[in-house]
């Protein structure tokens, strides 16, 4: 399957600003099942300086430096992705005493992976929402992140919101209704409480083509024997060749596609616009 993507942030500020380094995220991701090219990526006004580096949990990130006043900011990216057909369900749990929940890696992975095993927000809330779904069972991994997915997609509604932090779990367990980055954050929580290291992804999925197309968030978890696998608690589902990632961290608010300050007293809004087409496809 190949497809094109895309992807338009303009920024427009009420009177002229100066603009601080801004970080960008929208470099898609490489795998063995996923291909990419002709990546291209447009700024205007021109950076004076633009950087490309990896940030320190190996994500491609561009920084553009800035040295004259403007009143648009404008990011544009597109690239030819092809993948082949993808079955995430295609490895062993590894070592097979770690095949339930809750999970307990061996202490040389526990080195790498403890910045994914931190908790937020009120951690008792979390724990009785795990409680209402699986009670105090010892769950097969794989049941566990299924049925958690699966129970987040069905009791919570999904209402877009551009801008924003995501909600903290004990929110969006009052108010049931979020985006996706709050519906990830939520099984990010539930995941960590049981020993599942879990961290936030940011890019694109490509669904049904009558449906508006935005930016997506999904989490992936590590799974002995499976490594980092991607599952979708918006759809409900594993996450498999539609899923095109752009940048991941334990941080469910750090890979935003744009972040960057400006200098000046003047109003912003944000205008963006994502299309998706497979190829020979319009």
């Amino acid at each position: 399957m190949e497809i094109s993507i895309t992807h338009e942030l303009i920024y427009q500020y009420s009177k002229p600003v100066y603009l601080e380094p801004q970080i960008i995220y929208l470099t898609p991701r490489w795998s063995y099942y996923r291909g990419i090219k002709d990546f291209t990526i447009e700024i205007f006004p021109d950076p004076s300086l633009m950087a490309a580096n990896l940030d320190v949990e190996g994500n491609l990130q561009n920084i553009a430096h800035f040295s004259e006043m403007t009143d648009t900011f404008k990011v544009r990216s597109s690239f030819l992705s092809y993948a082949e057909q993808w079955n995430p369900f295609e490895f062993i749990v590894y070592p097979f005493e770690e095949q339930s929940v809750p999970l307990k890696y061996s202490d040389s992975v526990l080195l790498s992976l403890s910045p994914y095993l931190k908790q937020i927000g009120d951690e008792r809330m979390v724990k009785e929402y795990c409680e209402k779904i699986f009670g105090n069972k010892n769950v097969p991994i794989l049941d566990f992140l299924n049925t958690l997915a699966n129970a987040i997609s069905v009791e919570f509604s999904y209402a877009y919101r551009e801008e924003g932090d995501a909600m903290l779990p004990e929110e969006l367990l009052k108010v049931k209704t979020g985006t996706c980055r709050d519906f990830s954050n939520l099984f990010m929580q539930v995941c960590r409480q049981n020993g599942i290291a879990a961290r936030f992804v940011s890019g694109y999925f490509h669904g049904d083509a009558n449906q508006s197309c935005h930016l997506h968030g999904w989490v992936e978890v590590y799974i002995p024997g499976g490594g980092w696998r991607g599952v979708d608690p918006t759809q409900g589902v594993m996450a498999d060749e539609r899923y095109i990632a752009l940048a991941a961290s334990a941080d469910t608010n750090k890979v935003a596609p744009v972040s960057g300050n400006f200098r000046g007293d003047a109003k912003a809004e944000l205008n963006t616009s994502l299309v998706i087409n497979e190829a020979g496809i319009d």
